[in-house]
């Protein structure tokens, strides 16, 4: 009788060079991969949460400017001299300045920049600014005095509104966003010395 001898194999058979598992290439293009599709995500969170911030601007914009036509309304005047607001260059909005107390019966808190820093970041009133009614044409310009506020920057493209150009009062000429309040006083003048 012919007996084979019993052999101990109980677990499958692999071909040399054929493992189970990735080999570091593989490993290395799923993990660019997942880099690549993380910073396409967070580059549009980013982008997402400014245009947030563009639109809070806007907003807290429009209720400053609603607290100071019911200021008008109620006093004849925008804030001015007369509630210890300096004329030039104007006062920094939402950090407790005077023009912050003389908008708290109609506003209050007044809003402040989300990123405020006082450098790029800012809301700001001025209550005797040359306002520049010309603004689009690069001839002459014509000025009257009046009540301006504004916005410093903006984070995204597309949210400039100018009412006014010229001079350089808190940056208001420069500023991504700034209005005229109305109605302004009558004057008009090819220099602002003699437009009080």
């Amino acid at each position: 009788m012919n007996q084979t001898p019993a052999t101990i194999n109980d677990g499958p058979t692999y071909a040399l060079g054929h493992e189970n598992g990735f080999t570091l290439i593989e490993l290395l293009v799923v993990v660019a991969i997942i880099g690549l599709l993380s910073s396409i995500v967070l580059a549009s969170i980013s982008e997402a949460r400014a245009r947030a911030r563009d639109a809070q601007r806007m907003m807290d914009m429009s209720q400053i400017r609603a607290a100071l036509e019911m200021y008008y309304m109620d006093n004849g005047r925008y804030p001015g001299v007369d509630d210890g607001i300096s004329g030039a260059p104007g006062e920094y909005l939402g950090i407790g300045d005077n023009i912050d107390v003389a908008l708290a019966p109609y506003l209050n808190p007044v809003p402040r920049d989300p990123l405020h820093d006082g450098v790029v970041y800012f809301y700001s009133y001025d209550a005797h600014h040359a306002i520049d009614l010309n603004c689009s044409d690069p001839g002459p310009f014509y000025a009257v005095y009046g009540a301006t506020m504004a916005f410093n920057r903006s984070e995204t493209k597309g949210q400039v509104y100018r009412d006014t150009c010229v001079g350089s009062n808190l940056n208001h000429n420069n500023a991504d966003f700034n209005r005229a309040l109305l109605p302004l006083p009558p004057c008009t003048t090819t220099s602002y010395a003699n437009c009080n």
